[in-house]
């Protein structure tokens, strides 16, 4: 939550690859600024985790599935369970942020607040099953550091942009507007981003005006 807070007004504070992939499906953000944001964030995971392998007594680089931060699955949990826990953990968190920060009218300054208790939430009711992941590079920033748990890292990837693109999909047409690739399936909730920049300039980042940016005003 302090770091949506401190990086909001200079990236829209994505954070996590979930929001982030959400929004370049939705039209909210450019492909290549997109990818660039979530080789960012995973580099920003790998460098926490060796900070971690370095802090932590008895850590160390590829140690293995004993190493801080790697995620695992409950003794009894399935494939399946896993996958369906991470799914529902991304849908529900990315459905929240278009809900407070991405649609418009934002919730300004409360977003930040609304989507860190969201995230907290999820984790507390999903970690005695799939441990909370619930961002990609959670999982694969310790996952890359101490080569743990790597037979696991696919289901909690697929789980997590799964339920965050369906999430986006389903939001974005309830809060502010789609892409416009998205037209021929849902016309109701297209917005023109350049009439919408000339009508209350609540979208950034266009050509002559320098001062916005088309991501979110804050987000996860």
């Amino acid at each position: 939550m302090i770091v949506i807070f401190a990086i909001a007004n200079i990236s829209g504070g994505h954070v996590t690859p979930t929001v982030t992939i959400a929004t370049m499906i939705t039209g909210h953000i450019d492909l290549l600024k997109g990818l660039l944001y979530m080789l960012a964030q995973l580099l920003g995971a790998i460098f926490a985790s060796l900070i971690m392998a370095g802090l932590v007594p008895g850590a160390g680089v590829a140690m293995g599935d004993s190493g801080p931060g790697c995620f695992s699955p409950g003794a009894t949990t399935t494939n399946g369970q896993l996958f369906g826990w991470e799914f529902f953990n991304s849908f529900i968190l990315v459905s929240v942020v278009y809900a407070v920060a991405i649609g418009s009218p934002s919730f300004g300054n409360v977003a930040p607040i609304a989507a860190g208790f969201t995230l907290v939430v999820v984790i507390f009711m999903s970690a005695a099953f799939s441990g909370g992941g619930v961002s990609p590079v959670r999982v694969l920033g310790p996952a890359c550091v101490f080569h743990c748990y790597w037979d696991k890292v696919g289901y909690y990837i697929l789980g997590q942009f799964g339920g965050a693109i369906i999430a986006g999909l389903f939001a974005c047409p309830l809060y502010g507007g789609h892409a416009k690739w998205m037209d021929p399936f849902m016309p109701w909730g297209h917005v023109n981003y350049e009439s919408k920049l000339e009508a209350d300039g609540s979208f950034r980042g266009k050509p002559g005006h320098p001062e916005k940016s088309m991501e979110p005003a804050s987000s996860v």
